[in-house]
């Protein structure tokens, strides 16, 4: 298997370097693939960057497309974001798209809050073709020698005919390498960068969730503009207890208005 890969290069060989070629391969679908959601709608919906967007088209349109006589590419892939919803959507279109390209027709979830056995990863990796890391943060209660363990296992498996994907920030990743930053780049070769919504997409994914009167819009999206950034929550889970807020309470929330000095001491 390859350990380092020109993928731009791969992918203009595979699929021709005019706009017009990229197209015509993305159309050359298999009979089974018909229905599957379509991939390009989905990863136009996801909260990541348009560079990673146009990159995650190109690996689907690559596995799609692979045959035996091609070069197998490790798609392992090191997703940016605490959105677990973002995540997920990608996970599942590997998982429908990429049952062909990996070894084992299965994935798995590894929490490495949960994950109490390091050496059970051995046996999760070689039951499974797609192995998904969350939870990341969870190496801060374990100790040097589960984190190692942990190393050795990514770097024996890596360049096997498997898809990992780890979702988290990329602070949290690379404490996991020990800001072994050649390593990480190794194994999790291919980067997608997750991306915040605006107030207005926030505004709208609420609107699609709850009933909002058009006259308290206004009002819901300057309280999203003032507590979202300032929440400290990931995205869906900002949605979430907002959506719920407004069902419990049957109307918008209203900011507190600071008080004055004078107020407070009164």
């Amino acid at each position: 298997m390859n350990k380092s890969v020109d993928f731009e290069k791969i992918y203009d060989d595979f699929f021709g370097k005019t706009e017009s070629d990229i197209k015509t391969a993305e159309t050359n679908v298999k009979e089974e693939e018909k229905d599957k959601p379509n991939y390009n709608e989905v990863i136009d919906s996801l909260l990541i960057s348009e560079e990673s967007k146009t990159l995650l088209k190109k690996i689907f349109n690559y596995i799609i497309n692979y045959d035996e006589n091609k070069l197998y590419v490790n798609f392992n892939l090191e997703i940016d974001t605490d959105n677990k919803d973002t995540v997920k959507k990608i996970v599942n279109l590997f998982t429908l798209y990429a049952k062909d390209y990996v070894d084992i027709n299965d994935a798995e979830e590894v929490s490495l809050y949960k994950l109490d056995s390091i050496n059970d990863l051995n046996e999760i990796f070689a039951k499974k073709g797609i192995i998904v890391f969350s939870g990341i943060k969870g190496l801060r209660i374990r100790d040097n020698e589960y984190k190692k363990k942990l190393l050795y296992i990514l770097n024996s498996n890596y360049n096997k005919r498997k898809i990992i994907i780890i979702g988290s920030s990329k602070e949290d990743v690379t404490e996991l390498f020990n800001n072994d930053i050649s390593l990480q780049d190794e194994i999790f070769n291919f980067k997608i960068l997750g991306i915040l919504p605006t107030s207005e997409q926030i505004l709208l994914d609420v609107v699609s969730k709850v009933s909002i009167d058009d006259k308290d819009k206004d009002s819901l999206l300057d309280y999203i503009e003032k507590t979202y950034l300032n929440s400290g929550l990931d995205y869906p889970t900002y949605l979430n207890n907002l959506c719920k807020m407004i069902s419990f309470n049957n109307g918008i929330p209203v900011l507190e208005k600071a008080k004055s000095t004078e107020e407070v001491f009164k």
